[in-house]
């Protein structure tokens, strides 16, 4: 298969990993619903910035890295899972009543977006999936690296920014800004349960 004809099934496995219910996004439409889409621009940012670099980092030096995260896989997963939970409280519960309102409130920044990413273990393995399918088994490894982080770069953007608009509308035609932002809230609480759940189950295996 030609270069060409692999980048539509690139920017198709991009949007299907990047647009499908998950941590970050999750926490992208908490804070569209509680501040709007323009505000959540620099979150947006600082997600899909730690995204592609976990991408090349992966695509770059890939047995290191997957050394060091192997190694510290317990810890990786249960820090992050930590401030997932500390950042959804926030958003539910510091910013839920309603734009007007908080709009001099302190929004996840880009900072945020960073944090999110890198300690959310869904980007590992996507990435990681990404490289061996799409990546590792051509001759134009380098090439094939950086046009699939452009990709990642244009779609990633545009679907966390699209779920800060969904939070968005869907807050304001329900008009409980404070409901949706728990319902969330919740929804991530599990699925971060869901994961930690997952590790010690692997985690006792091994053992």
């Amino acid at each position: 298969m030609s270069f060409s004809d692999t980048l539509l099934p690139m920017a198709l496995f991009a949007l299907a990993t990047s647009a499908t219910p998950g941590q970050v996004n999750v926490i992208s439409a908490m804070t569209g619903a509680s501040f709007g889409p323009i505000r959540t621009i620099p979150y947006v940012m600082g997600a899909t910035t730690s995204f592609v670099s976990i991408l090349l980092l992966l695509g770059l030096g890939l047995g290191v890295v997957l050394e060091w995260i192997g190694r510290f896989s317990p810890a990786f997963i249960v820090v992050g899972s930590a401030y997932m939970l500390w950042l959804a409280f926030r958003i539910a519960t510091d910013c839920g009543k309603g734009h007007s309102e908080t709009k001099y409130q302190r929004c996840p920044d880009f900072k945020a977006g960073l944090i999110t990413q890198v300690v959310n273990p869904k980007a590992w393995i996507v990435s990681l999936s990404a490289i061996s399918v799409y990546v590792a088994p051509h001759v134009e490894y380098n090439s094939r690296l950086a046009v699939f982080a452009a990709i990642f770069a244009v779609v990633c953007t545009a679907s966390l920014f699209g779920w800060a608009v969904i939070g968005f509308r869907v807050a304001r035609l329900s008009g409980d800004v404070s409901t949706f932002n728990k319902i969330m809230a919740g929804v991530l609480t599990f699925s971060v349960f869901m994961i930690l759940i997952e590790e010690f189950y692997k985690s006792n295996i091994r053992i």
